[in-house]
């Protein structure tokens, strides 16, 4: 016979999951992909950051680059950087927003900007660690 404490358990864990997976699923299905193999075919290519009064700021997408261990040659397609430029005087700072091309569609993205030595050109990084690099030599 089993106990109360086990069946409430096991009940809990059905109800909890009945009730998380079809959201995970409904979020993974509605975002695009963000990897690194998403976004390399559209190095050199304008994206347009859209800003929260609506703006629309063309930027280049300069550079995505994959992040690996050191000392090693191990990468994750999740693990990458993006190097947008634009030559608007008017930057937006650090901050999550988005940024749309007319192949990947819009997505959102954290990216903290800088100001290149020409003091004029603004870039925006976006870093992406989705899995550590040291995870992948596990799972291999």
């Amino acid at each position: 016979m089993k106990s109360r404490r086990q069946f409430i358990q096991r009940c809990s864990s059905a109800l909890l999951s009945a009730s998380v997976l079809p959201v995970m699923g409904a979020i993974v299905t509605a975002a695009p992909t963000l990897s690194y193999s998403a976004f390399a075919p559209l190095v050199n290519t304008p994206f347009e950051l859209l800003s929260p009064n609506g703006v629309q700021i063309p930027v280049l997408l300069g550079r995505a680059s994959l992040h690996t261990r050191p000392n090693s040659t191990v990468t994750d397609e999740r693990n990458f950087t993006l190097k947008f430029t634009s030559q608007q005087a008017e930057g937006l700072g650090d901050g999550i927003h988005s940024f749309r091309h007319a192949q990947l569609g819009t997505v959102q993205m954290f990216v903290v900007q800088t100001t290149a030595r020409d003091g004029d050109t603004k870039n925006y990084l976006a870093t992406f660690q989705g899995v550590p690099v040291s995870s992948a030599n596990r799972l291999a």
